[in-house]
């Protein structure tokens, strides 16, 4: 996945699971855009996600999809297509093993490539925008677990964004 890294297509906001980030990155950046939006005389609203069962939901054709969105060279759609093609697993319980099945969906939990595709599966899910001390609405990630932060005049304009945030994330 260095060609994502390399072509900075990361979600700036996305901290985790990229070279020289730690979750004390993000927590700096959310820090930092609070005190300056209070110093603007904003009210600051944050909107706090957790993907449930992340990397056991993404959809492999979603993500097919995403990777040639972002313009991913062919060959490397294939390899990542080949990587979550045909996977199968069996549950052990005490000495008790069951037959093999298939697994149609979702990310092997401890792969390191899981973590990049999982970065790309979940962007959608973040603002657009960078996180930025100038933008009044910024999206602060760590892999599954997100942030909406929001500044506004007053607490009906706030209330206002949060609904669009809220709507924009059901979606």
């Amino acid at each position: 996945m260095y060609w994502e890294y390399q072509k900075n297509s990361i979600h700036p906001g996305n901290v985790g699971g990229r070279p020289g980030k730690t979750i004390n990155n993000a927590f700096v950046m959310l820090k930092s855009w609070i005190n300056y939006k209070w110093r603007e005389g904003k009210v600051v609203m944050g909107l706090f996600l957790d993907v449930k069962s992340a990397y056991p939901s993404v959809h492999q054709k979603r993500l097919n999809h995403l990777l040639r969105q972002r313009t991913f060279p062919p060959y490397l759609c294939h390899i990542i297509d080949s990587f979550l093609s045909d996977r199968t697993a069996s549950l052990k319980i005490d000495d008790y093993i069951s037959r093999n099945f298939s697994i149609l969906n979702g990310l092997p939990q401890e792969s390191p490539l899981s973590v990049m595709l999982y970065l790309i599966y979940n962007s959608s899910l973040l603002l657009p925008n960078s996180p930025s001390l100038n933008e009044n609405n910024i999206s602060i990630a760590y892999i599954d677990d997100l942030t909406h932060l929001l500044a506004a005049d007053n607490i009906q304009e706030i209330q206002h964004k949060a609904e669009e945030v809220m709507a924009r994330s059901k979606n």
